[in-house]
């Protein structure tokens, strides 16, 4: 995910550890005076491999009986297929020489599908702390309240007026 966030053109980006899966944070700077926070996951749920008729995390093109040729793979809809779309956006903005109305922050984990446990010590870990208390650089003033979910999952973090 870090990778993928530098190709994207996210300048600074960082990995960091939690009691679990470990998450990123990263900042995409276009000078704008406004900032969207972005919320990924980077997890599947459990699979049985026996289910699929395809390698369920090879996101193979296949024939779908009724439907034409789709890109089967877990998780490929639920979070990777959004993430995946956008990150293509930033690609294009950026090779057409454009620049993004806004700056972008983004905070990606690995836990989602059971339930974020670490999300909290990945908003407090000591490295990312200023960043999410201080006024940054992107006028921005409460960044911990843009978390934004690509989707509509309910376990996903969603804005919030808590100070927590």
């Amino acid at each position: 995910m870090a990778q993928l966030a530098r190709d994207a053109g996210f300048q600074k980006v960082e990995i960091i550890e939690t009691d679990g899966k470990p998450g990123v944070f990263a900042t995409l700077d276009a000078g704008a005076s406004k900032t969207v926070g972005l919320y990924f996951m980077y997890d599947v749920k459990q699979y049985d491999p026996s289910e699929w008729t395809s390698p369920p995390l090879a996101a193979k093109i296949v024939d779908k009986p009724g439907v034409g040729k789709v890109i089967m793979g877990r998780g490929a809809v639920n979070q990777k297929g959004p993430q995946s779309a956008l990150l293509a956006a930033l690609h294009a903005i950026r090779g057409s020489g454009q620049k993004l109305p806004v700056n972008l922050v983004l905070v990606a984990e690995g836990e989602e599908e059971i339930g974020s446990p670490h999300i909290r010590s990945l908003r407090a870990s000591r490295r990312s702390r200023q960043r999410w208390r201080r006024p940054s650089a992107y006028s921005c003033r409460r960044p911990r309240r843009i978390w934004m979910a690509m989707s509509p999952s309910p376990s996903a973090p969603r804005a919030s007026s808590n100070s927590n």
